[in-house]
């Protein structure tokens, strides 16, 4: 949940305690850790289901700056199912010979 437009509110949701960062030093943190696993899944040729992306910034997703809520859960769900859905349309077809 932390991002740069986060309201009043949605700050103070976030537990800057829990990482002893500072708000701007965990904004910094959660980009790095996006970005290294856009690095990997592109180096590795993995394909992402980025989460994250279309999460963040939702605060209405999540009970505090980590942990969804249940609309959270069931928004990750779908979102989950429907790219996994595509990326498997997208396989080629198997052989069924043996």
């Amino acid at each position: 949940m932390p991002a740069p437009n986060n309201s009043a509110a949605d700050r103070k949701r976030i537990r800057y305690d829990f990482s002893g960062l500072t708000r701007e030093g965990l904004l910094a943190a959660f980009a790095a850790t996006d970005s290294a696993v856009h690095a990997i899944c592109r180096d590795q040729s993995v394909d992402l289901i980025d989460a994250s992306a279309e999460l963040t910034g939702k605060p209405q997703l999540f009970v505090d700056h980590v942990h969804l809520s249940d609309r959270g859960s069931e928004q990750l769900a779908a979102l989950v199912a429907h790219r996994l859905a595509d990326l498997l349309r997208s396989l080629p077809p198997q052989s069924s010979a043996r």
